[in-house]
């Protein structure tokens, strides 16, 4: 009987150290992660997907670790696995926030981060959007970066989202979409010489030369001094 006591004491002994360990890689990833240590965070991030992979907020991080590096590739697949098992994950309750949050004067942080604000998942839809565009797949990239606004249309924590899915467009040759997304950059931000520059050079390839110089002249307003090498070519 003392023997079987001893082993059960033993086993939980083990288990706890297990934890224990397990949390301390975690806080060691998180910590790395913040301060901008991509590469040792993701070995550390390994170390703690190899001993729980069910938790989506660490291929989460792992892959906007990947993204930081310029890894494409591996933060599409990372993300892609986030998404998958965050619809089962009970710990991010309604797919906003991701586990180890707390609320701080109505805010949720993250411990792990250092008090700064929690990623939310539906970011992953942005930097999963972005690595796409890096790689040229225009059409999954405006796929994604919808999806990322039906949240967060603002362009306030993230600016320059509607021109970037205006530039997908843009590369498509589907010029009347890229001017309705440039148009809701300008809208946001009517500073933007560069959503200004694009919209006109999409006026241009859709044979409205009027918009085309009207847009390239706001440009050259706002300092855009290649905007005045299109208007002498096309719109004296």
């Amino acid at each position: 009987m003392k023997s079987i006591i001893l082993l059960i004491s033993i086993l939980l002994l083990n288990n706890l150290y297990s934890q224990e360990k397990f949390d301390v890689e975690v806080a060691e990833a998180d910590y790395l992660f913040s301060n901008k240590e991509y590469k040792n965070a993701i070995i550390e991030y390994d170390k703690v997907i190899k001993g729980n992979d069910k938790e989506s907020y660490n291929y989460y991080l792992r892959g906007l670790s990947k993204y930081n590096l310029e890894d494409n590739m591996g933060a599409i697949k990372d993300f892609t696995k986030a998404y998958l098992l965050i619809k089962n994950d009970a710990l991010n309750g309604n797919w906003i926030y991701g586990p180890r949050t707390f609320k701080f004067n109505d805010t949720y942080m993250n411990a792990e981060l250092g008090l700064s604000p929690v990623h939310k998942f539906f970011h992953l839809f942005l930097y999963r959007g972005h690595s796409k565009y890096k790689l040229e797949d225009y059409r999954g990239a405006i796929l994604d970066l919808k999806e990322y606004i039906k949240y967060d249309n603002t362009d306030d924590d993230f600016p320059g989202i509607h021109k970037l899915i205006g530039d997908c467009y843009f590369m498509l040759q589907q010029y009347p979409e890229a001017i309705k997304f440039y148009t809701e950059a300008i809208n946001l931000n009517p500073a933007d010489k560069s959503a200004y520059f694009s919209r006109g050079v999409s006026f241009l390839n859709n044979d409205a030369l009027e918009s085309a110089c009207i847009d390239l002249s706001k440009s050259g307003e706002l300092g855009n001094e290649k905007a005045y090498e299109l208007i002498t070519e096309y719109c004296r």
